[in-house]
């Protein structure tokens, strides 16, 4: 059941309650976590956290935690799925709420009023089916009542059977693509203002969430613009100083702590604030595809380029914050100009800036890419990543995002390579109706390519700069298969697929096709991640696999 006030229908029935959170780790959950743990500190709301890397950790963390929990927090998790048959509570009086920013949402967790609270709103483009459309009344009557004659019978199943098939269609094709909706941290967000207790880091924390769906094209950009538009209105009220002189944060320990948040048009270059610009170029997708930087001749052109608007290589060479303050202060303005000589209409963008006092300064998307890079950080203790990544969230864990930084542009020089390697040898395969390409085992960095954003990053890299060096301009209307090793189960490998570059819409119909594939393909396939698009196959099943794959996208 979809929740319209989240304050009554919500966050008031957790007070004097202890909660069991569950949290997908991705960087809107992160952040939509640390708004709410700033809500539960205030209220002395006592809860379990727990984070969430796939679906079956949700059952497992229920049956470990769930015991005389009476509230059940899931975040980016869960929504997706019949919630109640996969956690099984032993209490009717155990409620799911479900912020989720995955679609589609399962019908069985939309119809259900009891038990399961959705803390999101549906979108008209969501089109979910109503309620009479997929459930009746006389689901289990017996037709074969001695009152009833032979001919009402058959009508009732012929009925019966035209009804359901209706319902499959309709189950179809509401669950045919898989997409996000509205940032979990978003929402959250819009829970502490609505209650009077939004702050500076509660709004930065919501853009974050925002900006990490941005960077990893789970929205379309115009979804992106209305919402930072929407959070850009809040900037003015939460820097109105309070009674000391200071701006609302609770991290604030006088002016020089205060966090100062602006909107303003940026260079749409990854981590550039935190590297070379020379370096940023080379790794950011768009100018590397557009200049084609694997190649020497590709390389010759940015020089050109970097000569014509008066960028030394010396200085472009060196890290950011040591350039000339002269350069620093004009790059913008002058690659802005050159935009459309050299096709880079893509080269600036709307982003959110956020400064700590006066040394410190991130954009939100650096944070977003240094938060992930956490998360998918090779170590012993996955939970481990889990609670660094949300401890960067701290202006006084600046260190922690620092490493996170550092780990992101280790984790870009790597999806470069990667792709120069397949382009190199040719290793993207056109199978028809699709693209694939497989990162074999013992590759340097391979490791990376085990975990689904980094996979899925390098995935959408590889696919603009194959389309970039092919004549052919069908590659424009073909989508992508990509399998990787996974490091910590040999037996599998990892799979995403992409949609086309053709598609304006981030809707990804992978999910289904690979389930379908597998089957037919009587492949071993673990579905088991929180996205749709992302799934394992059996090493040894992978020719299969793709065989299934072709047939049924023929």
């Amino acid at each position: 059941m979809y929740v319209s006030d989240l304050q009554t229908g919500f966050y008031n029935e957790l007070l004097r309650e202890r909660v069991l959170v569950l949290v997908a780790t991705d960087v809107d959950a992160l952040a939509a976590c640390r708004i709410l743990q700033y809500l539960f500190h205030a209220d002395n709301i006592r809860y379990t956290l727990v984070p969430i890397a796939r679906k079956s950790d949700i059952a497992k963390a229920y049956r470990e935690h769930g015991e005389g929990i009476a509230y059940v927090l899931l975040i980016n998790c869960g929504a997706t799925w019949d919630i109640l048959e996969d956690c099984k509570p032993s209490s009717e009086d155990t409620v799911f709420f479900i912020a989720d920013s995955h679609r589609p949402v399962d019908v069985y967790n939309i119809y259900n009023p009891a038990q399961v609270r959705l803390l999101m709103q549906p979108s008209e483009e969501e089109a979910v089916p109503t309620f009479d459309e997929l459930f009746r009344e006389d689901e289990h009557a017996d037709s074969d009542s001695e009152d009833v004659s032979i001919e009402e019978i058959a009508d009732k199943r012929r009925a019966r059977r035209l009804w359901e098939e209706r319902r499959n269609q309709l189950i179809f094709d509401y669950t045919q693509f898989s997409y996000y909706g509205t940032s979990s941290a978003v929402t959250m967000f819009d829970l502490c203002w609505k209650m009077s207790r939004g702050t500076n880091d509660v709004l930065w924390w919501a853009i974050i969430g925002l900006s990490d769906q941005y960077i990893n094209e789970k929205i379309e950009k115009n979804k992106y613009l209305l919402d930072a538009g929407d959070l850009q209105a809040h900037i003015t009220r939460y820097s109105i100083p309070d009674g000391n002189g200071d701006a609302q944060s609770d991290t604030s320990a006088g002016p020089i702590n205060t966090v100062k948040i602006s909107f303003e048009c940026e260079l749409q270059l990854l981590l550039y604030r935190h590297w070379s610009l020379l370096e940023s170029l080379q790794h950011t997708p768009y100018t590397a595809c557009k200049f084609k930087l694997w190649s020497l001749k590709g390389q010759k052109k940015l020089q050109e380029f970097l000569a014509e608007i008066g960028l030394p290589l010396s200085q472009c060479r060196q890290r950011y914050a040591s350039m000339d303050v002269t350069l620093r202060t004009n790059i913008k303005d002058w690659m802005s100009e050159m935009t459309e000589k050299y096709g880079l209409d893509r080269l600036t963008f709307g982003c959110f800036v956020a400064s700590c006092g006066y040394r410190h300064s991130f954009f939100a998307t650096d944070v977003a890419h240094s938060l992930s890079a956490l998360l998918e950080t090779v170590s012993d203790e996955e939970s481990g990543n889990f609670f660094d990544a949300l401890d960067a969230l701290s202006w006084s864990k600046l260190d922690i995002l620092k490493r996170g930084i550092e780990e992101a542009k280790s984790q870009a020089v790597a999806v470069f390579q990667q792709v120069r390697t397949f382009l190199d040898m040719h290793q993207v395969i056109s199978a028809g109706p699709f693209l694939y390409g497989v990162i074999q085992d013992g590759v340097p960095d391979s490791w990376r390519f085990g975990h689904p954003t980094c996979l899925i990053q390098l995935a959408r890299f590889l696919l603009q700069a194959h389309a970039a060096t092919s004549r052919n301009r069908r590659i424009l209307n073909l989508p992508l298969v990509l399998t990787a090793p996974v490091l910590k189960d040999t037996d599998f490998s990892l799979v995403v697929g992409i949609p086309p570059l053709s598609e304006d819409s981030p809707k990804n119909f992978f999910g289904r096709a690979f389930e379908q594939a597998s089957s037919s393909g009587h492949c071993t396939f673990r579905a088991d991640f929180l996205d749709a698009s992302v799934a394992m196959v059996h090493t040894e099943d992978r020719s299969k696999f793709f065989d299934s794959l072709l047939r049924l996208l023929c």
